[in-house]
């Protein structure tokens, strides 16, 4: 026999399914007595979480989802937010709060109606200026016991994440190619990392200085780091200088002009023709055919005088 509800089951929940006795079969037999089961449906779980494994402002407002209806008020109960060791007071955030965060609107959209909460952390005296401490890691823990609106299950532990608040913008290093590598070919793009992302919008290409110069250079910034492109010369040594009136999207500045240097090497040894395994040549041009070799100093070369009949032999 199988069956199935008309409506979805309620999360958190425990089910008792019961065939009663009597009822009789295909065969005329009577079931002698009750047959029942249990089967729960599962508490709260955490889907969604924001932030998350970022840096960000020490007023963020934090939202998370859960996979089923919650109510707001009850499950902010057992939610802890602690900072440096210590725990935070935190308050359900306003629609006007929420409204005013650009992400957050966007996220709630993507969201089944009544599985998310939005909240934010209190100051000492209260308010919302900077409740986080800055440049440090904060945990955001859903307790056990954390309820539902669904059914009368609760979570038997812990679900947690964190996040970081910003600190002062500094530079951390400078890598070429996709590897991080330290041994920069001609070819490799750089680019320099810093602590916080940059601000795009007053971000200028005369705060970046190189020497020697790099023909066809572009210079731009993306998140925090800023990314070089141009043809740089093998065997060189370039020092870069970055001004500190580069801006951070938290509007601070750079907290001191940095400096970097990267030392490029050899370009990689290649040796390439064109037109595959078989070439004719024009025969109104000049009768050559060109090579391309990089850091080769010699190419050996055999040539062969055929006909036609010969193509099975050598193609």
């Amino acid at each position: 026999l199988m069956f199935d509800t008309t409506t979805r089951f309620r999360m958190a929940t425990k089910y008792t399914a019961r065939v009663p006795a009597g009822t009789v079969s295909a065969t005329g037999q009577s079931l002698q007595k009750d047959v029942t089961w249990t089967f729960t449906t599962p508490p709260p779980k955490l889907e969604q979480m924001l932030p998350a494994n970022q840096t960000t402002k020490r007023d963020a407002i934090i939202f998370v989802s859960f996979d089923q209806e919650i109510d707001p008020a009850e499950v902010l109960k057992t939610i802890s937010v602690t900072g440096k060791g210590k725990k935070l007071p935190i308050r359900l955030a306003t629609e006007k709060e929420i409204q005013e965060e650009s992400s957050i609107p966007y996220y709630a959209a993507q969201t089944q109606p009544k599985r998310w909460l939005a909240f934010r952390a209190l100051n000492a005296e209260g308010g919302t200026v900077d409740p986080l401490p800055a440049d440090s890691p904060i945990n955001v823990s859903i307790e056990k016991g954390t309820a539902s609106a669904e059914g009368p299950i609760r979570t038997e532990k812990a679900q947690s994440f964190s996040f970081r608040t910003f600190g002062a913008m500094k530079y951390i290093s400078i890598n070429c190619g996709y590897q991080n590598k330290k041994d920069c070919s001609p070819f490799d793009q750089w680019y320099m990392q810093f602590s916080n992302s940059i601000d795009k919008s007053k971000f200028k290409q005369s705060m970046v200085k190189i020497e020697p110069a790099i023909e066809g250079l572009n210079i731009y910034p993306s998140g925090n780091y800023i990314y070089f492109q141009g043809v740089k010369k093998g065997n060189t040594t370039y020092k870069i200088s970055v001004s500190d009136e580069i801006f951070d999207v938290y509007q601070q500045k750079l907290a001191e002009p940095a400096t970097a240097t990267v030392k490029v090497g050899s370009a990689p040894m290649s040796l390439y023709s064109q037109g595959g395994n078989f070439v004719v040549l024009d025969p109104t041009a000049k009768p050559s055919y060109s090579i391309f070799s990089m850091n080769h100093r010699s190419v050996k070369l055999r040539i062969y005088k055929v006909q036609p009949q010969d193509w099975h032999q050598f193609g």
